[in-house]
């Protein structure tokens, strides 16, 4: 399956913004596991389609929730270290 995600901010783009850019998670899911205050209405750059399997969607709904919170999250593989400043 595919999810639309951006691995800077660490969070999920909405459920339309899935539709419109080839996530493919099913709706009901994507609700349960991304709670509506982690989703992204809005394109950023580093955005992106990825496939990704069960249990990344697991963890990526724990970061997106942790992301949100203000929690402190180990670094997604292959994301940008974070920008200082």
């Amino acid at each position: 399956m595919k999810i639309v995600f951006s691995v800077k901010q660490r969070r999920p783009g909405c459920a339309l913004l899935q539709a419109a850019c080839g996530g493919t998670v099913p709706s009901m899911v994507f609700g349960i596991k991304f709670p509506f205050e982690t989703w992204l209405t809005d394109l950023t750059p580093d955005m992106g389609a990825y496939e990704i399997t069960e249990a990344q969607l697991e963890r990526l709904s724990v970061i997106a929730r942790e992301a949100v919170d203000g929690g402190v999250v180990e670094p997604l593989v292959g994301s940008a270290p974070p920008q200082e400043g």
